[in-house]
């Protein structure tokens, strides 16, 4: 009996070995299997945020190449601004030196003349630190920097243009008024300031030719180093970024480049159910077309008569979107009036008066128009008892004043 008894004992100590020598071998499946699994998730969230540091600096890269190409038409500009502020420069002293000083307007002209300022605000909004290439990050840093240095070159010539021509009209007031004390303290200060303004333009002329050389190359890089992530400028840009890359151009008359940016950035907005912002733009990407069609005319390199309806359909199309609803109206209307259509003329007019909020635009827009508006049928259009007959009249012949 107890040698049964001991048999027994050993038998079921080898059983509890043999199951406990298992449940080691499963916890230590369950580790395994547990820190695999962390890892595993570690794994994928890194992946994630490697993703999302990508998509976000892919991003950066197009907006970043579109804020450069526009700043180069500003460049454009600022080359045509800075003609333009030493042709006024010169036109001062040649005033000054003639025996009857005249008065010259030059406080219009140099407003006239100011350029639009740099960009910067997308490349102030990268976070530096999560931008991938540090190489072409120090080339933006070198870029924006020298746009800046031009910025301030620039703005200390119109301070002393300004100042020139504050002197030459003293200079003026004191011939007009027949007063001959301090002439020679006017001379010198418009000496001093012409010297001022002339003494620069080496200066802001090597730095323009560095802003838009540099600029060049970094665009050529930023498109490189999308091709290494297997995308392209074109697919990589929005529509917002299409939208100003197409405005901008307006400013530098290079139209075929308006229409063309435009076109693409419609593209971009496929959809059948717009967003409020999508048809926004949409309708001002059509605004952008009309304009550069209209401008084309305006340069004799487009025949309106003949094409008047792509300019129609894209102002139709700019008026469905319900942006700058009044301004749209009132450039439909010049449109029939320079086709000499009158009785769309006529349909637009009532349209206007009909929808329009703010009569004020075809106020400011309807001496323009003479010919058409004082017409019985226009007038029997527009006058109201809020907006009598003759109070028109002021509007339309607003020299007769």
């Amino acid at each position: 009996m107890k040698k049964e008894l001991k048999n027994n004992t050993r038998s079921l100590k080898k059983l509890f070995n043999f199951l406990d020598s298992r449940l080691i071998i499963d916890k230590s499946i369950d580790f395994v299997l547990i820190f695999i699994g962390l890892l595993a998730a570690l794994s994928f969230e890194n992946y994630i945020e490697k993703k999302n540091i990508e998509r976000e600096y892919l991003d950066n890269l197009s907006r970043v190449h579109t804020e450069i190409s526009n700043n180069i038409n500003f460049t454009k500009v600022y080359e045509r601004s800075t003609l333009a502020y030493f042709s006024i420069c010169r036109e001062i002293i040649f005033q000054t030196n003639q025996k009857e000083i005249k008065s010259y307007g030059g406080t219009l002209k140099i407003i006239d003349a100011e350029p639009k300022k740099y960009e910067d605000q997308t490349f102030r909004s990268i976070d530096q630190k999560k931008f991938i290439n540090n190489r072409l990050l120090s080339e933006l840093l070198h870029v924006y920097s020298k746009q800046n240095d031009l910025s301030v070159k620039f703005n200390s010539v119109k301070e002393s243009l300004i100042k020139l021509n504050y002197s030459y009209f003293d200079l003026y007031a004191n011939n007009a008024l027949g007063t001959r004390t301090s002439l020679n303290q006017l001379y010198v200060a418009l000496n001093y300031e012409y010297i001022s303004v002339t003494k620069h333009l080496p200066e802001i002329q090597q730095l323009l030719a560095d802003i838009r050389g540099t600029s060049e190359r970094v665009l050529f890089t930023i498109e490189n180093e999308l091709k290494r992530y297997n995308t392209n400028i074109d697919s990589a840009r929005s529509y917002a970024d299409y939208y100003w890359l197409s405005y901008n151009n307006i400013d530098t008359k290079e139209f075929d480049v308006t229409i063309d940016f435009a076109k693409k950035g419609l593209k971009r907005i496929a959809s059948k159910e717009l967003s409020h912002e999508e048809k926004s733009y949409k309708g001002r990407l059509h605004r952008n077309i009309a304009w550069a069609y209209d401008e084309k005319e305006k340069l004799d390199t487009l025949n309106l008569i003949n094409n008047d309806s792509i300019i129609l359909f894209h102002l139709h199309e700019w008026e469905k979107s319900n942006v700058y609803f009044d301004q749209c109206l009132i450039e439909i209307c010049d449109h029939y009036h320079r086709i000499n259509d009158f009785d769309n003329f006529t349909k637009s007019i009532k349209k206007i008066i009909d929808n329009s909020k703010k009569i004020e635009f075809l106020q400011r827009s309807i001496w323009e128009w003479e010919n058409f508006v004082k017409s019985e049928i226009i007038m029997e259009i527009i006058v109201s008892e809020e907006h009598p007959r003759e109070k028109w009249l002021k509007f339309i012949y607003p020299e007769s004043e």
